[in-house]
């Protein structure tokens, strides 16, 4: 999430002031999607959750199977001083018509080390390479190149349970200090620009508490680790889905939003297993918590409330991922994670990739 928020800062500082049903519209997308099993990112100019007590305590209710449990078929065999490179790719694709309109990427390169193993837990370091931008105009703008690399050379001590993943980031307080200098340069920034010291202190409210505490830094920063990672503990098998139902956090602060997901093994060819994951929530409970949420938030910003049914009616979500392990050593050799919203006129869809380098 952290290279998604300096994306952001670098190409939208001077657009912070959509129309409130753009505003639902993504606020309602993101409140329902979680990826597998993992804690919600909460849209930066949204009211986020109140601070959660612990690590765990971000991520979605534990899911409960549907289905006879296999054993997990991603077993982690690291050892310390093992390292790996992979490539983050970032691709936005906005949609009218299905018709793509506006498309953008960028890569980054993480080198992961395992620095410690003990027991049933790893820290791993994962340190962020320099951002290459696909479009040509901002990567000529010195500004521009500066702010999508804020991450460079950052270094987040990740800590990985064997059987659930990302639970915690041991040097929390160094990126919580990063991301307070963050925020300083991007209120100057956003005043250069013209908006008013007020419109500046209420976007600074809205965002400075996803990085208040070690439970919101570790759901907020380390959001592409989840999903590496994501598939540990899960008990999938070889002809065994492994089939779940789970309350995903509304990260607007509301009622949790029931859903339910599926791992399923696609194939396996030598030691390299593929993976697929699909998670869907209830229409009809999304329809019902989501309007309640987004009218309080409204009502609290003074935006009027008649267009949210219809921004809600015709919202749609796709939320999906592919997972290749080798089994040998439990390292992803490729993720990628797909998301579209949106409607049958305008749809917006993300796409998060890492692939190991050669």
């Amino acid at each position: 999430m952290l290279t998604r928020f300096s994306h952001w800062r670098a190409r939208r500082c001077s657009a912070l002031a959509p129309r409130f049903a753009a505003l639902t519209a993504m606020a309602a997308a993101l409140c329902c999607l979680a990826l597998p099993a993992t804690a919600t990112e909460s849209a930066a100019t949204a009211r986020p959750a109140q601070p959660a007590k612990t690590a765990a305590a971000t991520a979605p209710a534990t899911p409960t199977s549907t289905t006879p449990a296999a054993a997990p078929l991603v077993q982690v065999r690291w050892a310390v001083g093992d390292t790996r490179r992979y490539v983050l790719t970032k691709t936005r694709a906005r949609a009218r018509n299905d018709l793509v309109e506006q498309a953008q990427s960028s890569d980054t390169p993480i080198d992961v080390q395992v620095l410690a193993v003990n027991g049933e837990q790893s820290v791993l370091a994962w340190r962020y390479g320099e951002t290459r931008l696909d479009d040509a105009e901002a990567a000529a703008n010195p500004m521009v190149r500066q702010m999508s690399n804020l991450m460079k050379g950052l270094t987040l001590e990740l800590v990985v349970a064997h059987d659930r993943g990302v639970v915690g980031l041991r040097n929390w307080r160094d990126v919580q200090t990063l991301m307070d200098k963050v925020l300083t340069d991007m209120g100057t920034t956003l005043r250069s620009n013209g908006m008013t010291d007020a419109a500046v202190a209420g976007v600074m409210q809205q965002v400075r508490p996803m990085f208040a505490t070690e439970a919101q830094m570790v759901a907020t920063s380390t959001r592409e680790a989840q999903l590496m990672f994501s598939l540990l503990g899960k008990p999938v098998g070889v002809n065994q889905p492994f089939s779940y139902d789970t309350a995903l956090p509304n990260a607007l602060g509301g009622e949790a939003i029931p859903g339910r997901g599926e791992y399923q093994v696609m194939q396996q060819e030598g030691p390299i297993a593929t993976i697929g994951w699909q998670q869907k929530v209830d229409s009809a409970a999304f329809q019902r918590i989501m309007s309640r949420t987004l009218t309080d938030m409204a009502t609290r910003m003074g935006k009027p409330t008649a267009n949210i049914g219809e921004t809600l009616a015709n919202l749609t979500v796709d939320d999906r991922a592919e997972f290749k392990v080798d089994l040998r050593s439990g390292w992803p050799t490729a993720v990628t994670h797909i998301r579209r919203t949106g409607s049958s006129l305008r749809s917006q869809t993300d796409t998060t990739s890492l692939v190991a380098a050669p």
